[in-house]
């Protein structure tokens, strides 16, 4: 399978909230549309995964984690595309999305202790 094929469907989610369901089936697919896999995974990754998933299927946060990375693959593709046609972007605008992106990180850790 290539990217072309993953990107359109998936990056179209980009932002979406991904509802809590069994087995994964964060992106609303039937689950026969999935695939059964067996996978290893570092002892720490492992531990970390349990702790995310909480009451949550394990399923449901490994392919979390996974439409994470790919949606990041396509958005690094993008970006290179930009980049392309419009030349490197500026410095400027790289620590203008960094500042952004804290500011949203630090909004939502107040959030997640503010419902504890």
């Amino acid at each position: 399978m290539t990217m072309d094929y993953v990107d359109q469907p998936i990056l179209l989610m980009v932002g979406s909230a991904m509802a809590r369901r069994k087995h994964g089936d964060a992106i609303d697919a039937p689950p026969a549309r999935f695939v059964k896999r067996s996978i290893t995974i570092r002892p720490d990754l492992d531990q970390a995964l349990r702790e995310i998933a909480g009451n949550r299927e394990y399923s449901q946060v490994v392919n979390e984690a996974l439409l994470l990375y790919v949606q990041a693959r396509g958005i690094d593709r993008i970006v290179a595309e930009f980049e392309a046609e419009n030349g490197p972007i500026s410095a400027e605008a790289m620590a203008d999305v960094d500042r952004r992106l804290e500011e949203a990180h630090r909004r939502a850790e107040q959030r997640a202790r503010s419902r504890r």
